[in-house]
């Protein structure tokens, strides 16, 4: 019984015990939520503050390019450095902007946070005329005095439209933006466009050709004796050399043929018939060259062939010799008068290393010219695809007419579908150039029949231009669908005149297909939307940040734009 009452005795503290282990237990579960809840209220704040920081830096990007491109503006140009801001409050916090290099640097800080951003600013260049971006490229898909179609027709046009006036354009047409702008100002031309001139002989040794009468055979010499291997015929009204078998102008050589005074004269270069890389061939007195690249006639033609009146190239022979030297940058085919290059039988002619120039119209049918094509008239391309690389020459465009005193124009025509390269904008600032200046009426126009295929890059511009002109010197670009054609054209389309008007008219009757004019549509007058025109904004050449964009102008309104792309944050 004794130890029974013991035993009792010894459990008393038991429950007391439990209960202050199931107090703490508790506690520490208050505890540890009351931890966890501060702790995610603070996280919470001070992600609040790193969100609002990061806002105030950029409010202060934003701030800083507004004040670089709007704030204040009368008419002056801003410059990358008007983007800093010293430390300023805004909202319960601060921001500051800095620029070094043509990159902007934001600081928001809020309550002890601190974000940073940076951000590329594409063509930083503190200039007036070249700084930045010309704000007709500023994300438009057209800028014009005037957009318009007819009652009746539709368009696809995805992108924004800034305009003086818009004219009967559906809101079904698309995805579309429209911006009211109060005058249509363009930029101009930042540099000198090519004009054609004749390639001059610098070497020792000329040969002058010529026969006295004209009446031949025989020859009979009014200069130097005719060299080897060239057949003469004359009947007093017409005299042809003939250069055959085993003929060759050697190097530092100039052959010049002439004619008797009344008579026309032709030069055929046929058989393998060689010229040397610095010899000249040279005929005068508006005589022609033909040079035959068919049967078993294969010319191997390095230096520079020039006649005063006009040149044809046709084509045949299988694995014909190029004309020129490959890398050769200057004038390799001149003509005062037209030149006509025929690879349109199937077989592929000669490629032409060098640049391709004459004073009247330029017709390419299939050629692959390593340079430029420039003529003071008109250029037609014709019937087969032609490949013309301006990255093989110093002229601003792989394609050129430009006139000081008469009309221009430039023609791709159905079938043609023309591939152009352009290197790096060192040189080349546009893809195709007509334009025009001085008398009137002088007029500049292209006309574009079917596909231009460009390498896409920020100087692929299609440009048609006037300027000085006495008159109304109006410049226009057609795209129009010829039988069968949808016309694809990744560039730029800008039509132009300090004089008259420029106009542009697309027509590419894209009726669900993919073919589109992809770029920017730029004219001082007019842009018309015909039935089934397709126009979309190209967003790729704003990405880099290497190249000014659309380089080929200076002027007009500038404004500076962030890099697409470049934004990040730092801290």
């Amino acid at each position: 019984m004794v130890k029974r009452k013991k035993s009792v005795v010894n459990n008393k503290g038991m429950a007391m015990i439990v209960a202050i282990v199931m107090a703490f237990i508790f506690l520490m579960l208050v505890l540890t939520v009351s931890v966890l809840s501060t702790t995610a209220y603070k996280r919470a704040y001070s992600r609040r503050d790193r969100a609002i920081a990061l806002n105030l830096a950029e409010a202060g990007l934003a701030d800083g390019l507004y004040r670089v491109n709007y704030k204040n503006y009368t008419g002056a140009y801003g410059t990358p450095s008007e983007c800093v801001i010293p430390e300023i409050n805004f909202a319960g916090g601060t921001y500051e902007v800095t620029e070094s290099g043509g990159e902007l640097t934001s600081t928001g800080t809020y309550r002890g946070k601190r974000r940073i951003i940076k951000v590329k600013v594409r063509n930083p260049v503190d200039d007036a005329n070249t700084g930045g971006i010309a704000e007709v490229f500023n994300k438009h898909v057209i800028y014009a005095k005037k957009v318009e179609m007819d009652p009746t027709e539709t368009a696809t046009i995805k992108g924004n439209i800034a305009r003086v006036t818009l004219a009967l354009i559906d809101a079904g047409t698309n995805q579309y933006t429209a911006t009211k702008i109060s005058s249509c100002e363009p930029p101009s031309l930042g540099f000198t466009v090519d004009s054609v001139s004749a390639p001059t002989f610098g070497g020792p040794t000329t040969i002058t050709i010529r026969d006295d009468d004209g009446t031949g055979p025989p020859y009979t010499p009014g200069a130097d004796p005719i060299p080897g291997n060239i057949n003469y015929w004359g009947d007093g009204m017409d005299e042809t050399y003939t250069l055959i078998t085993g003929c060759s102008l050697l190097a530092n050589t100039r052959w010049r043929f002439e004619k008797a005074a009344t008579d026309t004269l032709k030069v055929i270069v046929q058989n393998d018939t060689a010229v040397a890389s610095t010899g000249f061939l040279e005929v005068i007195n508006g005589g022609s060259i033909e040079l035959k690249f068919d049967g078993a006639n294969n010319p191997n033609l390095q230096g520079v062939v020039k006649a005063d009146g006009n040149i044809d190239i046709n084509s045949g022979v299988a694995s014909p010799n190029p004309i020129g030297v490959d890398g050769y940058s200057e004038t390799v085919l001149y003509a005062g008068g037209s030149i006509d290059i025929d690879y349109s039988t199937g077989i592929s002619g000669p490629v032409i290393n060098g640049d391709v120039l004459a004073v009247g119209t330029i017709t390419l049918q299939g050629p692959k010219v390593k340079g430029s094509v420039l003529s003071a008239s008109n250029i037609n391309l014709a019937t087969a695809a032609s490949a013309i690389y301006g990255t093989s020459s110093t002229k601003k465009a792989p394609i050129i007419v430009n006139s000081s005193s008469s009309a221009v124009s430039i023609t791709i025509g159905a079938s043609a579908a023309p591939k152009i390269y352009l290197d790096d904008g060192t040189n080349n600032k546009a893809a195709i150039i007509a334009y025009s200046s001085g008398l009137a009426p002088a007029t500049a126009s292209v006309t574009i029949n079917d596909d231009i295929i460009t390498d896409g890059s920020s100087n692929a511009v299609i440009i048609a231009y006037t300027e000085n002109v006495g008159g109304a010197g109006n410049a226009s670009i057609n795209v129009t669908k010829v039988i069968g054609n949808d016309i694809d054209v990744n560039a730029c389309l800008f039509a132009s005149s300090d004089t008259g008007n420029g106009n542009i008219t697309i027509d590419n009757n894209n009726l669900g297909g993919t073919d589109e004019i992809l770029g920017v549509i730029v004219a001082n007058n007019d842009v018309k939307l015909e039935d089934n025109a397709k126009v979309s904004w190209d967003s790729s050449v704003y990405k880099s940040s290497t190249l000014p964009l659309y380089g080929a102008f200076t002027g007009g309104r500038r404004v500076y734009l962030p890099v697409i792309g470049s934004w990040k944050e730092v801290k």
